[in-house]
């Protein structure tokens, strides 16, 4: 057929999708660590951020001053004083025996004491009992090697800035039929004299008798023996006994005489004016021991050469008992040996004063 027309043909379509979107372009392989690190940067950043913050938040919080508060006008009080525990206590004060101390006034002086036997001063009232005493010290004392009561000590302690035993007796002294109360001793050495301060009825010491000690003081401070001059009078005569390492000085017209008697043991030196040596009213004995020596209760302390300090015992006096002869006698010791001095006097006042010179002039060469 001429002149036929074909129907128009639609061109031909490549099978693309319906709805076309332009993509992003896909980022390349070497772009992906770079978003990594900006990642890491972002999170450090943050966390910088965080600590410097709460930093600033702090040192704003310590330079910022708190407000000021409104001031409140106060009553000011001073202190109380510190209470003594021994105030309105009294005080007990002994020249003769060098001391002073403080007791409760509930509390009684029942015995004061000064003689040739005793030097002590009581003390008793509401459950408390306690004394002070004083024994004279001898030659070789030593407080470590001193036994109280027959007690060693138990410990030691300071008092006064020196050393003082402490004697703890928890069933008492027990001496024949029964014991006494607990006692609990404190002894100290002060110039010639041995002080022993004594509490009565207690195992330990309480807090009121550890005050009455820490109130404990000397008085007195220079030394109560008098020194006695140690040189022999003009004009006598000197007397060696070279066997006993001992001169003695008498005066010019007394003679001498030295014996032995090994049985006993002992020496005899006599020393007489007139007449011969059975007539010596002055004999000066030496012993190793204190054997049939009594030193009696009628005592007082003399001083002897080379501060020695001798018992001296005298006889009563005339108008109370009639003697034949009345003599006093010294008794002391020296080195390990015991020497008695006696002095036959019948209350001459001058034969009393030879005997007392005589004896300080004794001079050992040992």
């Amino acid at each position: 057929m001429e002149n036929q027309t074909l129907p128009e043909t639609q061109p031909q379509v490549e099978n693309t999708p319906l709805i076309t979107q332009e993509l992003p372009p896909q980022p390349a392989p070497n772009n992906k660590w770079l978003l990594i690190a900006l990642s890491i940067i972002s999170v450090v950043g943050i966390i910088l951020s965080g600590i410097l913050g709460y930093k600033y938040y702090q040192e704003k919080q310590v330079v910022e001053p708190s407000p000021t508060p409104t001031p409140v006008v106060m009553e000011k009080k001073l202190p109380s004083p510190t209470t003594d525990a021994t105030d309105g206590w009294l005080t007990y004060e002994n020249s003769s025996l060098g001391f002073k101390i403080k007791y409760p006034p509930q509390v009684e002086i029942t015995k004061e004491l000064d003689d040739e036997n005793n030097r002590a001063t009581i003390f008793k009232g509401d459950n408390l009992s306690f004394g002070v005493m004083l024994r004279e010290k001898w030659d070789g004392f030593e407080l470590k090697n001193y036994y109280y009561m027959d007690f060693n000590p138990s410990k030691e302690i300071s008092l006064l800035d020196q050393t003082a035993n402490i004697y703890e007796m928890p069933n008492g002294y027990c001496d024949g039929p029964g014991c006494s109360d607990p006692n609990i001793a404190i002894v100290f050495e002060h110039n010639s004299d041995v002080f022993h301060i004594d509490f009565s009825g207690d195992v330990l010491l309480s807090d009121m008798e550890n005050q009455i000690l820490s109130t404990f003081e000397f008085i007195n401070e220079e030394s109560d023996v008098v020194e006695t001059e140690l040189k022999q009078p003009d004009g006598w005569i000197s007397h060696d006994f070279n066997t006993q390492n001992l001169t003695v000085y008498t005066p010019p017209r007394w003679q001498s005489s030295m014996e032995n008697f090994p049985e006993i043991p002992s020496t005899l030196i006599r020393f007489w004016e007139a007449e011969g040596p059975e007539n010596a009213t002055i004999q000066l004995n030496i012993k190793d021991n204190w054997d049939n020596i009594g030193i009696g209760s009628n005592y007082t302390y003399f001083e002897v050469s080379d501060s020695i300090q001798a018992y001296r015992n005298d006889p009563p006096k005339m108008e109370d008992k009639k003697l034949d002869r009345y003599q006093t006698n010294f008794n002391f010791e020296r080195k390990g040996k015991v020497y008695s001095l006696l002095c036959v006097h019948n209350w001459m006042e001058a034969n009393i004063k030879t005997c007392e010179s005589l004896l300080q002039t004794l001079e050992f060469n040992d």
